[in-house]
C-alpha cells in the first residue's frame, strides 16, 4: 500500500515557506493541516513496528490429493488504536484466496485460519506474507514481509485397486511359483529331522520315504520380486494425459506395496532431468508419491536409451510401461526386455476412439486407459479398468466415454 506521507511533508514545507514570503493566511492553514497529518501519522509509523506483529504457520507441507492444507496467520495489535490490517500472500497454489483484510481492536490478538483444498498434483509455494498496517490517516502505512517462502507438495491422486489385470509377480526362469504371488520361489537350504508343529508342506516326502524318517525342509529367506514402473511423459507437461499417467502409476505402486508387498522402483522424467527410484521396502511408497508429484514432461531426455541401461541384467523382475504412445512405438524395447528375462506389461493412455480402435497388436499384456479419466468423477471406472482390463464391458464403457469427450460433453459419473 502506498501512502501520501512524503507528499504531505512536502506540502507542509512549501506552504510554510510561502506563508513566510507572502504572509498569506490560506498557506498558513494548509501548512498546519499538512503538518498535523505528517506528525500524527509519522509518529504512528515509527512506533507501529513494535506494536504490530504477524506469525504464519502451516499444518503440513505434503498434502495427499484432495486433502486440506490449513494455514494459520496470527496477528497481534499491541497499540491503543484500532488497526485495519491487509495481508497479501503471493502463491501459485490453486484455490488459495491470496490474502484478506481484517479490523483489529486495540490490544488484541486475532488468528485467521485459511483452509485450502488441494486437488491438483504438483509442487507449489507459499510466499512470504506482505502485511500492511495503514496509519490512522493513511499517510504512512507500515508494511512488512513475514515468514519464509514454503514449498507445498500435493501428492498424486490414488485409485485404490484390489487387483490388476497385468502380471506383477516375477519368477526366476526355470523355477516354480512361490507361496506368494509376489515372491520368488523359496530355496531349500538343508534338511533336518521332523519336529512336532512343522508345517506339512515343508516335509520332504520323497527323501523321507527313502530313509524311513520324516525330514523337514529348511528354507532360505524369501526374496521379494521387484516391480519397475516406467512412466513415459516426455512431452506431456500440464496435460490430462500426464495426470492420468501419474494417477495410474501411484495407484499401481500403492497396490503393489500395500497388498502384494513388492519392492517397487520408478523411472520417470522430472522438471530437472530423470528420476530413478531403486526398488526398496521401507518408506518406499511415500518416496514414489513424491517423485510422481513432480512428474513433468522433458522432451530433451532420451528416455528409451536411459531405461534400457537401467533395466539391464534384471532377469525375473517385472516392468510395467505407462505411455501415451501406441505400444507399437515401444515394440522393439518391449521385445528386448522380454528376451532379457523380464516380465513386461503396458498401460497405454489414449485420447481418441480412433487411437483405441486402430492401435496395432501389442506383444505384451496391455491395458488401454482414456486420458479423460483424469477427471476424479471417473475414479470408479478407472478402478474397474485397472482391475479387469479391457474386457468387452469396460472396453465399451471406455469407448462411450471417449466419444462423449470428443464431442465436448461433460462426464457424468
Amino acid at each position: 500500500m502506498v501512502g501520501y506521507g512524503f507528499l504531505a511533508l512536502l506540502i507542509t514545507l512549501l506552504s510554510a515557506g510561502g506563508y513566510g514570503l507572502t504572509g498569506n493566511a490560506a498557506l498558513l492553514i494548509l501548512a498546519c493541516l499538512a503538518g498535523f497529518i505528517t506528525i500524527w501519522d509519522g509518529t504512528y509509523y515509527l512506533t507501529a513496528q513494535r506494536q504490530l506483529s504477524a506469525v504464519r504457520q502451516v499444518d503440513r507441507r505434503e498434502i495427499p490429493w484432495g486433502g486440506q492444507l490449513m494455514e494459520t496467520v496470527t496477528l497481534a495489535n499491541l497499540s491503543g488504536r484500532r488497526a485495519r490490517v491487509a495481508v497479501i500472500e503471493l502463491t501459485n497454489l490453486p484455490s488459495h484466496d491470496g490474502g484478506f483484510v481484517i479490523q483489529m481492536p486495540p490490544h488484541s490478538t486475532l488468528t485467521e485460519k485459511i483452509p485450502v483444498i488441494c486437488e491438483r498434483r504438483g509442487p507449489y509455494y507459499l510466499g512470504a506474507l506482505d502485511v500492511t498496517y495503514p496509519s490512522p490517516l493513511g499517510a504512512f502505512p507500515r508494511g512488512a514481509l513475514v515468514g519464509q517462502p514454503i514449498e507445498i507438495l500435493v501428492l498424486p491422486r490414488v485409485a485404490y485397486i484390489n487387483r490388476i489385470a497385468l502380471p506383477v509377480a516375477g519368477l526366476s526362469l526355470g523355477e516354480e511359483t512361490g507361496q506368494g504371488k509376489g515372491d520368488m520361489p523359496p530355496l531349500v537350504r538343508t534338511l533336518r529331522e521332523y519336529m512336532s508343529g512343522d508345517p506339512p508342506n515343508h516335509i520332504a516326502w520323497r527323501k523321507s520315504a527313502q530313509i524311513g524318517t520324516l525330514l523337514t525342509k529348511v528354507m532360505e529367506p524369501q526374496v521379494r520380486t521387484a516391480l519397475h514402473l516406467v512412466v513415459d511423459a516426455q512431452c506431456l507437461a500440464g496435460s490430462d494425459t500426464e495426470e492420468v499417467l501419474a494417477t495410474v502409476a501411484a495407484s499401481v505402486a500403492t497396490f503393489a506395496i500395500n497388498q502384494r508387498h513388492l519392492q517397487v522402483g520408478l523411472v520417470a522424467p522430472m522438471t530437472r532431468g530423470m528420476l530413478q527410484v531403486m526398488p526398496a521396502r521401507d518408506g518406499q511408497l511415500r518416496h514414489l508419491q513424491r517423485g510422481l508429484a513432480r512428474l513433468t514432461g522433458d522432451p530433451t531426455l532420451d528416455l528409451p536409451q536411459r531405461i534400457d541401461h537401467i533395466l539391464h541384467a534384471r532377469r525375473g523382475q517385472v516392468v510395467i510401461l505407462l505411455t501415451p504412445e501406441p505400444p507399437a512405438a515401444w515394440a522393439t524395447h518391449l521385445v528386448q526386455w522380454q528376451r532379457q528375462g523380464l516380465h513386461v506389461g503396458v498401460i497405454a493412455i489414449t485420447t481418441t476412439t480412433q487411437d483405441q480402435a486402430d492401435s496395432p497388436p501389442c506383444p505384451v499384456p496391455k491395458i488401454t486407459v482414456p486420458s479423460g479419466y483424469a477427471d476424479p468423477a471417473w475414479t470408479d471406472e478407472l478402478i474397474q479398468l485397472l482391475e479387469h482390463g479391457n474386457s468387452a464391458a469396460s472396453h465399451q464403457q471406455s469407448a462411450t466415454f471417449l466419444a462423449a469427450h470428443e464431442q465436448g460433453k461433460a462426464p457424468v459419473a
